[in-house]
């Protein structure tokens, strides 16, 4: 292909896409409702058809009306293809794009609420690990008081027998008790 040159405008309740490529003029009559990326691709399906049929050879040659004949059953499948399929166009896009962010939103929404459950699941943990520090420390202060004071009282058991088995053996050797 050579190069491209497009074009629009507006008459009446129509609109007019013109595509022109190597001399020669394809022109897309449409509703106004119908987007103008429809339309030209409409237009560049139909110059590819042209451009590799071998009817390209004769328009150097050929009268007017000379070609229409050819066309009209190509021209005819593809304005029923054209006219058939739903726009597909920028708004198609869009409303893909709106729906592809909606989803993606929806699943950050979905994990940010699964993190704020962890997180609740995280400091509930928390607070019992606290709880349970808290009567583990209480307790084993307890326990170490009794274990010193049963340390203390054992200590003054057998500070208590050594002192009596030393007197008894002071009394014996100097025979205020006898033998």
């Amino acid at each position: 292909m050579g190069p491209l040159s497009r074009d629009s405008f507006q008459r009446g309740s129509f609109n007019y896409y013109t595509l022109f490529n190597n001399g020669i003029t394809y022109v897309c009559a449409t509703e106004k409702n119908m987007d103008s990326l429809t339309a030209y691709r409409f237009l560049d399906e139909i110059c590819k058809i042209f451009v590799e049929s071998p009817l390209i050879n004769k328009v150097a040659f050929a009268h007017p009306f000379e070609l229409s004949a050819d066309l009209n059953q190509v021209l005819g499948q593809n304005m029923a293809d054209y006219s058939a399929k739903p726009s597909s166009g920028k708004l198609d896009a869009v409303q893909e794009q709106v729906n592809d962010v909606k989803n993606i939103l929806s699943d950050n929404l979905n994990k940010v609420l699964e993190r704020g459950e962890r997180l609740n699941d995280l400091i509930d943990k928390t607070d019992d690990l606290q709880a349970t520090a808290e009567t583990f420390q209480k307790t084993s202060t307890r326990i170490a008081r009794k274990m010193w004071w049963k340390n203390k009282k054992m200590l003054a058991i057998i500070v208590v027998i050594v002192i009596i088995i030393i007197i008894i053996i002071i009394l014996l050797a100097t025979n205020v008790i006898p033998t």
